[in-house]
């Protein structure tokens, strides 16, 4: 839908609604300031820049230039960054955002990014040397029994080199899970490479060619990004964040992870948003199974989406804080959602005095939205509105007065007519989970919303 569509508009001077023509209230803010104005500022001018061009619709990068390759075997003649040592592991190896960790239990390195597990490697005592000072994996804030590593959403690295060739060593990709590469914004191959089995070593060869390079290494799931290889005299730089640039995290439940029958998808409706609007790094922090006051897992071990916020958000400087989920928490009490979803922004707020909120209201599925479903968003929107946050947003999903964005109780493999469900969720016997297709077509409500959003907003 093109920008300023009936979807809706915002509400000019406070805090944005970015669906339906719900028009202004007027209501005591938080104090704002400069901080705040410079991120505003910053993100309109990536989403002119991406309007031009992102990698979801920028041509693939000239295959003419590179040879990507997948295989067993190591590439010795290249200088070797590992795990053989914390001192370059945490150097060389920690993605961005991240920090590394000891699990003292077994002596294993673990990167914490977020609230993503990714383990280095199992090494014993003797093979991997941690100094007394590296800490152990911090317990959540709340409660150290819960884990709330099980995201399994696409994610990236980012390297900044000159090198004209260069090899990855990962580990423990899930079979059918590919590996796609970008070289300065641009996909190499969308299609991917698998690398499960043996298939551990992947080796970019730029023809002899040096020059300063962005590559970035995108996976559909966790893996053990085990060591990087460059060739000697070549610059190395594993965290490149441009100046200005715009950083997202996103928290929630499975539907930020983009997951259906245990699979992830590259077209993550949160990836493909935060492209479009020239995003540089973005997070997806969802824990599937969770919600704002629902705590799923085994004996209900997992993190709600707040006790996730204490863990995770202090690591990095976000642009963008968004906060999805309510699925899970469809059929609870509306008072308690309402008090769950207040206290996360508060708590963002005071760690991210300078971000944008962005609160999403609740995913419909196949369930048509349901009463409960829309409860819940209300709920949400109720938080919203006694948060009375000037930086942020609400974007309704299920209560947009131009129409649910997921509507309909059928689903791929059972449909029914009711709705674009029949298309759009599934194949998976929940109602819950969007298909490819879905994760697409939710992005493409979501960007015109957002934009919405910004238009209104007045800091």
């Amino acid at each position: 839908m093109a920008r300023g569509g009936q979807r809706g508009y915002g509400n000019a001077g406070r805090s944005a609604y970015a669906g339906g023509n719900k028009g202004g209230q007027s209501r005591a803010v938080y104090a704002t300031g400069a901080g705040q104005r410079v991120t505003l500022a910053r993100i309109r001018a990536a989403v002119a820049a991406a309007a031009i061009a992102n990698p979801q619709t920028a041509p693939v990068f000239d295959p003419s230039k590179v040879t990507v390759t997948v295989g067993a075997t190591e590439d010795t003649s290249l200088t070797k960054f590992s795990t053989a040592n914390a001192a370059a592991a945490a150097k060389w190896l920690v993605p961005t955002g991240g920090e590394l960790y000891r699990n003292s239990a077994n002596n294993r390195a673990a990167i914490f990014n977020q609230n993503r597990e990714g383990e280095l490697g199992n090494f014993s005592a003797t093979g991997f040397a941690f100094a007394t000072t590296t800490p152990a994996p911090p317990p959540l804030a709340s409660d150290a029994t819960k884990t709330g590593l099980n995201a399994t959403g696409p994610f990236r690295i980012f390297r900044r080199t000159d090198a004209p060739r260069m090899q990855f060593r990962l580990t423990n990709v899930t079979a059918g899970a590919a590996v796609r590469v970008l070289v300065n914004g641009q996909y190499v191959d969308k299609a991917g490479y698998d690398m499960s089995g043996s298939n551990n070593y992947l080796t970019l060869d730029f023809n002899g060619v040096r020059e300063s390079r962005l590559i970035t290494i995108e996976f559909q799931g966790l893996v053990i990004l085990f060591s990087d290889r460059i060739d000697a005299g070549s610059s190395w730089v594993v965290d490149p964040t441009p100046a200005n640039a715009i950083s997202i995290i996103a928290y929630g439940d499975s539907h930020t992870q983009s997951g259906n029958n245990g699979s992830a998808y590259w077209g993550a409706a949160t990836l493909l948003f935060g492209d479009r609007i020239g995003a540089f790094d973005i997070q997806l922090a969802g824990v599937a199974s969770t919600a704002h006051t629902y705590k799923g897992g085994t004996n209900q071990n997992l993190a709600t989406i707040g006790e996730t916020i204490l863990r995770s958000l202090p690591r990095k400087d976000f642009s963008i804080v968004i906060l999805r989920g309510g699925f899970n928490d469809n059929g609870r009490s509306s008072a308690a959602i309402t008090a769950a979803l207040l206290a996360e922004m508060r708590q963002v707020r005071a760690d991210k005095p300078n971000a944008i909120i962005v609160v999403m209201g609740t995913e419909g599925g196949a369930t048509g939205p349901s009463a409960g479903i829309i409860a819940t968003e209300n709920a949400k929107r109720a938080a919203f509105d006694q948060a009375n946050d000037r930086a942020s947003m609400f974007i309704p999903i299920s209560t947009d007065p131009a129409g649910a964005w997921q509507n309909g109780t059928g689903r791929v493999g059972a449909p029914n007519g009711t709705g674009n469900s029949d298309t759009l969720m599934g194949p998976d016997s929940t109602p819950a989970h969007a298909n490819a297709a879905g994760e697409v077509d939710f992005a493409d409500k979501w960007v015109p919303a957002f934009l919405r959003g910004l238009d209104r907003m007045v800091l």
